[in-house]
Formats: C-alpha cells, structure tokens, sequence
C-alpha cells in the first residue's frame, strides 16, 4: 500500500484551479509498479463512496424541504441545489466533480502503468485494466448526467459534454467535449472493460461483466437506443439470481435490506451517495410521489417511514442504514429498463409477461393490478411510474426527467414552494444542466453551461 499512498495524498485531482493545472510530480515519490498495486488503487474506497449523484438528487422531484429548513444549512450547494439557483456553489468546491475527476485521474494512472506491465494473459493484469476502464466511464457517464448536455441525436455533434480526461498529466489542458464524443468514449470504455472483467466479482465493491452490461444499458436508454439496451440489460438479467421478494421482507426490523451488499442479490455494483444533512434531517418525501404507492404496493411501508415529527422518511436504501442512499447498480433497475426498451421496441406482449413476473416481488397481490395490454403507450406509462416508484434516491430520477422532457407526452414542469416563495422547473430547461464549478471556467479555461 506505501506505494500508492502518493496518489491519495498530493495527486488528489479537483479537475480546477491550480489543483488541476499546476500539480507537478515529485521524483522522490515512490510510482506502482506492479499489478497488485493498480488493482489496489481500483479498490480504494472513494471509487465507490460519494458517487456523481448529490447534485442529482437535489434536483428531482423525489423529497420537499420545509419552511426555515433551507436557512439551516450550511453548505450552499445543499440550499441552492434544491431551488435551482443562479449560484448555486458560492465559489465552493463541488464534490461531485472534484472527485469524479479524482476517479478518473486513478484511472488514467492506473491504465498506463498497467500498459508498461502489459501481460494479456494474466488473470489479475485483465482485471485491473477492467475496472480501471469501467470505472473511468463510469465517471464519464455520471459526469455528463450533471455537467454535461442531454444526448439527443439531431444536436449531440454540436452540444457541450464533459472534459474527457484521457491521460494522468494533470497540467494538460483541458477542453469539453462534444456529447457525441462523450458517449462514444463511455461506449467504448465499457466495450473493452467486458471483455476483461469475469461475468461475476469476489466483491461487490467491484465492477464486473455484469456491472459492464448494466452500464451499457443504462447508456443506451438515455442514448435512445433500444435494441441495444434491451440487448445488454437481457445478458445482465441472466448472469443474475433474480429479483428478492419484498413480500419476505419483515417489517419489524430496523433494518430491512442487508448491510452486507453480497447478501442482496440484486445488487450488481456496489456505490453509495455522498452523506448530507439536507437528506438525513431536513427533508420529508415529496407528498405526490408518496399517492403512487397503492395500498397493495409493499413499497408504501417497505420504503418509507414517518418520523416523530410527522415528516415521511426514506428507508429502502439498499445499503441497509438510513441516512447513506445506494446509487449503485442493480438488477431491479436493469429490469425496469429491459421491459421499457421491449415496449419501446413493440414487443407488448413479451414486455407484459417480464412485468408480471417483476410485479409479484413488489405487490402484495397482483391480480389486483389493472395493467393495460392493449395500448403501448399506457404500458409504457404504467412502466416509467415504476421506475419512479422503485429506484427512489438512486440518482436515476434526475436522468429520467431530463431524457423524458423531450416527449412531450412525459415531460414535467417541476415545482418548489418554500419561504414563500415559488421556483419552477420547466421541461428542456438549461438548469437540467448543472454550472461548472467556478474554478473550472476561471482556471480551467472551460465553456460555462448557461442557467
């Protein structure tokens, strides 16, 4: 391990300021050298811990904030994220970035000692490139989620992505690319990645074929590409062991889902949010999305619970503990995205049958669901509901809303009523593009997002 400690201490990347352009590399410092030491990099604990996803969740329609509560907090990021600010750091750092490129940096670093070590036929070399490769997209993808412009094929050669960090000399300029690009680099980040990792991890703290397929679908969901989502999240499903029945779930423990990620089968990857005060005492569930859960949906109490003070509070984390949000990858995601691509690509019927069999581990009874398979479009709506209802506090939300606002049939005009006063978020807005950190642009040289 006294071989990467470097890395952790002076090579901590905030992709800005002098931080970004100006860290030099000191000769006294010891490099890794051999594989164990990059797959040792790839398991540090902040490529999986604080992922992408605060600015995210802030953003969607998932939670209400009180009166007086905003006031409260101490991090602009939190107060301002909820309203949609003009500011909305304050010249703060911003941890979704900073740290996403931080990631993205032990990648780099990783992927070109390994190129000097190259030995394509040991086990542990092709698993350390995997995951240096997959998590390095991964970063990408979430990256472009926030800071980056919506995939849209009529305009992704011209809109502004994500500066796509290719190399570890951080005194390398840097420039945003096109989302075009992005997503081409995601793709073929992944691509390799798959045929480097095992089908399955030792642990679930790393990525694997499995996580790949996973990614790759979510990717060409929001791309809008069908077939291929469908493609990736069927050979997801069937490297898996199914889905966990919540109708199994006792609901007199404190804790409802295991804390011990390898005994959830439907986790695929485990990544979990950066912890912060607005989601562990200053929230209540947001009342709209709490009237889709039905009597017969054992999410209504499997998910939420109410406090003393009478705010309705999440607790269908599948990291087990109140207070820290999963966001990694799994199988109930990948599910919903599979039967939504089958709709998508007029395969009603064989969508119908894989929803049923969803449905029964999260119904009480099924036959008591009025499911429509006579039009596609009610389908397709009973399906993206689900997905609201199910993959709350993962950071998905956010990525939905903006790929759906292009359908006038979904979009949404979201709405915050607080101290008040009355904030609105319109479908297509620029602010479902989230500012670059401030340092970025004035250090960086980098193209600000327009609010």
């Amino acid at each position: 391990m006294k071989t990467i400690l470097f890395l952790l201490t002076v090579l901590s990347l905030s992709a800005c300021a002098e931080n970004f352009l100006d860290v030099k590399r000191e000769s006294s410092l010891v490099v890794p050298n051999a594989v164990e030491d990059y797959t040792g990099l790839m398991d540090n604990l902040l490529m999986y811990q604080g992922l992408a996803t605060e600015l995210a969740t802030y953003g969607a329609d998932e939670f209400t904030v009180g009166d007086g509560m905003l006031s409260t907090l101490t991090q602009p990021l939190e107060r301002n994220a909820y309203i949609w600010a003009d500011d909305v750091y304050e010249r703060r750092t911003v941890n979704d970035w900073d740290k996403s490129y931080q990631r993205i940096l032990y990648c780099n670093l990783a992927l070109e000692g390994l190129e000097k070590i190259r030995n394509e036929n040991d086990v542990a070399w092709k698993n350390a490139k995997g995951m240096a490769l997959f998590h390095r997209a991964y970063n990408f993808f979430l990256l472009n989620q926030e800071f980056g412009q919506m995939y849209s094929v009529e305009n992704a050669n011209t809109a502004l992505g994500i500066p796509l960090r290719l190399e570890s000399d951080v005194t390398m300029p840097s420039k945003r690319a096109t989302v075009a690009e992005t997503y081409m680099q995601i793709v073929s980040d992944l691509e390799k990645s798959a045929e480097l990792l095992p089908e399955l991890p030792i642990v679930k703290q790393r990525p694997s074929k499995q996580a790949t397929y996973a990614l790759l679908s979510r990717v060409y969901l929001i791309m809008e590409n069908y077939e291929q989502s469908a493609s990736f999240a069927k050979q997801c499903i069937e490297m898996g062991n199914g889905l966990m029945d919540y109708n199994s779930i006792d609901l007199s423990q404190s804790i409802l889902f295991p804390t011990d990620p390898l005994e959830n089968k439907e986790i695929i990857l485990y990544a979990m949010m950066q912890p912060s005060t607005l989601l562990r005492n200053r929230y209540s569930m947001e009342p709209e999305l709490l009237g889709l859960y039905s009597e017969n949906d054992l999410r209504k109490e499997v998910y939420f619970i109410e406090n003393p003070d009478g705010r309705i509070l999440f607790r269908g984390t599948y990291l087990g503990q109140t207070g820290t949000n999963f966001v990694g990858l799994a199988l109930d995601e990948v599910y919903l995205t599979y039967i939504e691509c089958l709709i998508r690509l007029n395969e009603a019927s064989r969508a119908s049958t894989v929803l049923k069999d969803y449905l029964k581990t999260r119904y009480k009874e099924v036959s008591k669901l009025e499911i429509s398979e006579d039009s596609s479009v009610r389908l397709l709506e009973y399906v993206l509901e689900e997905r609201r209802k199910q993959l709350v506090f993962r950071g998905v939300r956010w990525m939905d809303l903006r790929r759906l606002n292009k359908d006038t049939r979904f979009a949404e005009t979201l709405v915050r009523q607080i101290d008040g006063e009355v904030y609105r978020l319109t479908p297509n807005s620029s602010r479902y593009v989230w500012p670059l950190p401030d340092q970025a642009v004035e250090y960086g040289g980098l193209v600000q997002n327009e609010r």
